[in-house]
């Protein structure tokens, strides 16, 4: 029914934006990797991503993310800040991320924070929900030392994560992916 179709083309458009993010924001940080093809590594992650039968649900993936951020995506976002190049989606993935600290979804039913920081978390997403706009918002976040430390009010980082917020505001997860996928 319809909601299949929702759901399809969600999947649809979040695994244009994985490749994309992948090929274009963390595959040239990672410099000649002897012996590996880089595109058949990629196209080998998204089927696993894909796999229906994979026990890890998203809940899993999110969980202790203030633990995952700065290993997984803040070292690429300084990778590439550092080389002058673009992290628009990067920020797409610790919009998501900071946008599941507000505690529920789309449709308003909650979702459990399981994280270390959890209670700071919360503290964080209320103090950051407080700021005028969501350029003071993103900022705010940034300042979170614990997770992003030196990066704290990083204009690039600050405006990148200013635009996803808003993207993700405006149009929901649906919407900001479908765009990144091709461009931001």
């Amino acid at each position: 029914g319809m909601v299949d179709a929702k759901s399809e083309a969600y999947m649809t458009a979040l695994r244009a934006f994985v490749e994309a993010l992948m090929r274009d924001e963390i595959e040239p940080t990672l410099g000649p990797l002897e012996g590996l093809d880089l595109a058949a590594y990629r196209a080998r992650l998204i089927e696993r991503f894909a796999n229906p039968s994979l026990a890890h649900r998203t809940l899993q993936i999110a969980m202790d993310g203030s633990q995952k951020l700065p290993q997984r995506l803040l070292s690429t976002v300084r990778d590439r800040l550092q080389a002058g190049a673009s992290i628009d989606r990067l920020a797409v993935g610790i919009a998501a991320w900071l946008t599941h600290l507000r505690g529920h979804d789309d449709a308003g039913r909650t979702v459990p924070l399981d994280d270390p920081q959890a209670e700071a978390l919360r503290g964080l997403h209320a103090q950051a929900a407080q700021t005028a706009d969501v350029h003071g918002m993103a900022a705010c976040f940034t300042r979170y030392a614990p997770v992003f430390g030196d990066l704290a009010d990083d204009e690039r980082l600050v405006d990148a994560l200013a635009h996803a917020l808003e993207t993700l505001r405006a149009k929901g997860a649906a919407g900001l992916l479908a765009g990144a996928a091709s461009k931001l």
